[in-house]
């Protein structure tokens, strides 16, 4: 049996606490606008039995800062694609010639 948790990105030392011996590994999941990717936590058991079933504890340490990536990226492509626009209407892109009087 293969459980796999998907943790926040940015996410750090993350560990999983089971009641019973279990093999664990980290995966790295990219999702969109993510910039780093989300920690996954996948944890494999063979042979399971009812009795297994049971509740798990998942410990990671997390900063807040990776809370406003995505809202920050988002704002910059738009302020950038405004930026653009408004640079584009205001050039003067024609052939002819302007007559000096």
């Amino acid at each position: 049996m293969t459980i796999k948790v998907v943790l926040p990105e940015g996410s750090k030392n993350p560990y999983a606490v089971v009641p019973f011996p279990t093999e664990q590994r980290l995966e790295k999941k990219y999702s969109y606008l993510d910039v780093v990717g989300r920690t996954v936590v996948v944890l494999e058991k063979k042979n399971v039995v009812p009795e297994h079933n049971s509740p798990f504890q998942v410990y990671y340490q997390f900063s807040p800062i990776f809370m406003l990536a995505e809202p920050l990226m988002l704002t910059g492509a738009f302020l950038l694609f405004f930026f653009a626009f408004v640079t584009y209407l205001q050039m003067d892109l024609s052939i002819r010639k302007i007559k000096n009087t």
